[in-house]
Formats: structure tokens, sequence, C-alpha cells
């Protein structure tokens, strides 16, 4: 799939220690790239200790506002919210989580460096400045 592939690609060529903003209610990127991403909805903390922590992360990557479905139901709406991220919100989220890149829709336009594509995703370098 196009998703494995962004992933699989971040693996063999983005920097190992990078932070990357992705999808989050994609599965499986830090296991198919052997990189950090922020946050996503699979991969939430056991316990309570750092649940709190787990839904602001969520909350960043959606615009400020969680979704409001119902269990899986909330993968597609994340990630809807998601696509609607500003260059300036992805600078922001950026900013926040020392996070260089961002895996988004090959269909949006931004202001910074795309180092890869696919039919469906592309990773951005984000910058301080927008070009």
């Amino acid at each position: 799939s196009t998703w494995v592939r962004v992933c699989q690609w971040v693996g063999a060529n983005g920097p190992k220690d990078a932070v990357y903003i992705t999808p989050p209610g994609n599965n499986g990127f830090t296991s198919l790239s052997n990189r950090s991403t922020i946050a996503d909805f699979k991969n939430n903390p056991d316990g309570g200790r750092k649940m709190a922590e787990w839904f602001d992360r969520l909350k960043d990557l959606s615009g400020g506002r969680l979704p409001e479905g119902r269990g899986f139901d909330n993968r597609d709406l994340l990630n809807e919210a998601y696509d609607g991220l500003s260059a300036e919100q992805l600078q922001a989220i950026s900013g926040r989580y020392n996070a260089e890149f961002a895996i988004v829709s090959s269909r949006k336009k931004f202001p910074f460096e795309t180092v890869y594509s696919n039919q469906r995703y592309q990773v951005i370098r984000i910058s301080s400045e927008v070009r």
C-alpha cells in the first residue's frame, strides 16, 4: 500500500534520530520505519499514567479538538482533522515536539521541501520559515 511504501522509504532514507508528524489514524509507522512519531491512535499508553499526554498529542494532531466518534471510528475522523492542518499548525507541532518531518497527503501543497512522494502521501521537511 502507499502507506507501507512511505513508511519503508522513511526507514531506508530518513534520519534515524528524527521525529515524524504522521496521520494519527494510521497504524504501524514506528514498526515499519523504525522511526519515532508524535502519536497514533493504536499505540496508546498502558495504564493511566501517560493517557493525558497521549490525548494531548492526538488533539494537537487533529487541530486542537478530538473527534467524538466511537472506538475505531475515530481513526478516519482523526485523519480528516489532520488533513486540515495548515503550514503554520504543522510548524507549531514541529516546534512543540521537535519534529523535523511530516507525512501528509500528496494532494496538499505546503511551502516546505518535499523529500519523497507517492500517489497518496508525501514526506515534507518542516522548516521554521515558510517559503
